[in-house]
């Protein structure tokens, strides 16, 4: 994570997406706690049950539904619940020209 610097990582078991793990779940969950991150599984510290979108979602929708769940991104999924991505608050922000 910090070699491609993201703080955010979908977490999927065979094939689908059961979580994501993030560095705020790392630092709370692994250093906080003392724990040997060699001998941490994901499954143990991330968080279950990742909220998504869907990569056909208008962009409105997605941010309402951001702000709603408090969140700064989501996995995007496509119609056959298959992971194709990630999108944030700040991909998603207007960028004057």
């Amino acid at each position: 994570m910090l070699e491609e610097d993201i703080g955010f990582l979908p977490v999927a078991r065979n094939d689908r997406l059961v979580g994501a793990i993030t560095d705020r779940d790392i630092v709370l969950r692994v250093v906080a706690e003392g724990r040997d991150p060699e001998q941490t599984e994901v499954g143990e510290v991330m968080t279950p049950g990742a909220k998504y979108c869907y990569a056909d979602d208008d962009t409105g929708r997605i941010v309402a539904s951001m702000a709603a769940i408090h969140v700064s991104r989501l996995p995007v999924m496509d119609r056959h619940q298959r992971l194709v991505g990630v999108v944030s608050l700040s991909s998603l922000q207007y960028r004057a020209p």
